[in-house]
């Protein structure tokens, strides 16, 4: 974002001060010039309020894109301007850069700091960063200064669903609604708290009339993912396919969907399936220790494969750490683009890695491990879950070929059924859940690939098949416990009593404090119907895995 100020004029290059979108020399400067041979008419001067007006209704309207460049040419000129600070760092939350979004609204806060809106709308940004705590703090300023603030009880009410502390997020969805019964948001919170205490026919009306009353695709997306659940749970399974095909074409529909660069999965795994050889993995796995950082141990799998519930397993015994699907790795791999910035791809880099270079490359992740998860990351054995680092597999076999990896499998087809079902932010990755077709290619990619390293790696794994651990836990865990090293501790059966204690970020935070289940497993045959067009992406993993 610029901050130096030009004076009282707007620049030529400038977004034109009329709201056109266009710039200003193409614009009205254009016009004011046309306007008589050679004649030279000075630009207006710099109107603020004209140019907020427009790009708070550009931004009410959901033109971010036109509203964006305004708030920016207003804090050319007033770098102090809350109300643009906070306009700016809304989109950028909208867009996903996050990290931007908190800071300008910091900024916002720092120049008026006692405007609830202003802290309720951080707290928004600070929940979908994995930052509950922060984000509830916020929330409490935001109501401190206006016990009517329904986006702060809103906020609330999610961290107290992601906490399973069901009754008070129930509380305060009821308050954000009292509060404005037209944030919808608040809505879908309400019915999606009441399907989980089991009043689901509330939760479908509810969800019904979102749909009906939304104004903008994300909310019919979100409306319409609870409702396909509702109808799961009820059994009126065609009901739920429809909602679910309705949802992703109107996630399709929304800015962030429109942002997303398609593709940027399928690229990297044909890059390593192309560039990785059973070579490099021989070439590093007899080396010793190349310095005294503990081993490190991974969890991977496709989502929704049970990974979730197989971290809360680990994470009950007392030597374990768990990681909660941390960046770590992608620290890693930026570093390495930052050793060899002329290589095109991880695969060739990985093969001109020396000694030297491996060395501060774990270093590396060793940090990153700290600064997010404590130095107390060191004091036992850190699982390292993240399900798509499945694709970084060969990476991790080349850095750490000490280490031990758990691979999450689960059947095919309830996989699929359930990426598609699931609420997800939408990233490079999820985006290829939006359609059945997509969901079912990219588990057929993603797998492919795990098919074609799997007999090349010299790393110790071990491959866990969720419908295996919900019948025997027990024997699932001990496999897992003995690849790590650790004696057997009970607790570890009964990890749901310590996850209710964790916030869990990942969509199956509910699930997982639950006692264990076999209600998943299957899922699929109910709508048997709807695979006929996708099992050519699915058929060779079901044999492969051993389903029938």
């Amino acid at each position: 974002m610029a901050t130096a100020g030009r004076g009282s004029q707007v620049g030529r290059n400038d977004p034109c001060p009329c709201g056109s979108g266009k710039k200003y020399k193409s614009c009205c400067l254009k016009k004011q010039q046309g306007q008589g041979p050679r004649q030279a008419t000075a630009a207006p001067p710099f109107d603020h309020a004209a140019i907020m007006q427009q790009a708070v209704a550009f931004h009410e309207r959901g033109q971010v894109d036109r509203a964006r460049p305004l708030y920016e040419q207003v804090l050319q000129h007033r770098p102090r301007e809350a109300n643009a600070l906070l306009g700016l760092g809304q989109i950028k939350g909208q867009i996903g850069d996050l990290e931007d979004g908190i800071s300008l609204h910091r900024q916002a806060i720092a120049i008026r700091p006692k405007v609830a809106l202003y802290h309720s709308s951080l707290a928004d940004l600070l929940f979908h960063d994995n930052q509950p705590d922060e984000a509830m703090r916020s929330a409490k300023r935001a109501i401190a200064l206006d016990a009517s603030d329904s986006e702060a009880y809103r906020i609330m009410a999610l961290i107290h669903e992601r906490r399973n502390q069901i009754e008070r997020g129930i509380a305060a969805a009821r308050k954000a609604m009292r509060a404005s019964p037209e944030n919808l948001e608040a809505t879908l919170g309400l019915a999606r708290l009441l399907e989980r205490t089991g009043e689901r026919q509330e939760a479908l009306e509810i969800l019904q009339s979102t749909v009906d009353r939304a104004t903008r695709p994300e909310q019919r997306y979100l409306a319409l993912k609870q409702m396909a659940a509702v109808h799961d749970k009820l059994g009126d399974y065609e009901a739920a396919f429809d909602c679910l095909v309705r949802g992703g074409a109107e996630q399709k529909k929304t800015l962030v969907a429109k942002r997303i660069v398609r593709g940027v999965w399928s690229r990297r795994i044909h890059e390593y399936k192309e560039g990785l050889t059973a070579g490099l993995f021989e070439k590093w796995s007899g080396r010793k220790a190349v310095d005294d950082h503990p081993v490190p141990s991974f969890l991977v799998g496709f989502p929704r494969s049970g990974t979730t519930m197989t971290e809360q397993v680990m994470a009950a015994h007392p030597e374990v750490v768990t990681s909660d699907e941390q960046g770590i790795i992608a620290a890693v791999k930026d570093e390495l683009a930052g050793l060899m910035p002329d290589e095109k791809d991880v695969p060739a880099r990985l093969k001109r890695l020396d000694e030297d270079q491996i060395r501060r490359l774990r270093d590396r992740y060793w940090r990153e491990a700290e600064e997010i998860l404590g130095p107390e990351v060191r004091d036992g054995i850190l699982v390292d879950k993240n399900p798509l680092h499945l694709i970084d597999i060969g990476l991790i076999n080349v850095l750490f070929p000490e280490a031990r990896v758990i691979v999450a499998l689960r059947d095919p087809r309830d996989v699929c059924l359930s990426c598609f079902m699931q609420l997800f932010s939408l990233n490079t990755a999820m985006i290829n859940f939006l359609t059945w077709e997509n969901t079912a290619r990219f588990y057929d990619e993603v797998m492919d690939l795990w098919l074609h390293l799997r007999d090349m790696l010299t790393i110790r794994f071990i491959e866990i098949r969720y419908e295996d651990s919900v019948v025997d836990l027990e024997s699932q865990a001990r496999r897992i416990l003995d690849l790590l090293g650790l004696d057997w501790d009970e607790r570890v059966l009964s990890f749901h009593e310590k996850a209710k204690q964790r916030y869990v970020s990942t969509p199956s935070f509910a699930a997982v404090t639950e006692k264990i289940y076999t209600r998943a497993t299957n899922r699929w045959r109910n709508y048997e119907k709807h695979y006929e067009p996708v099992m050519k992406h699915l058929q060779r993993y079901v044999d492969a895995f051993g389903y029938q």
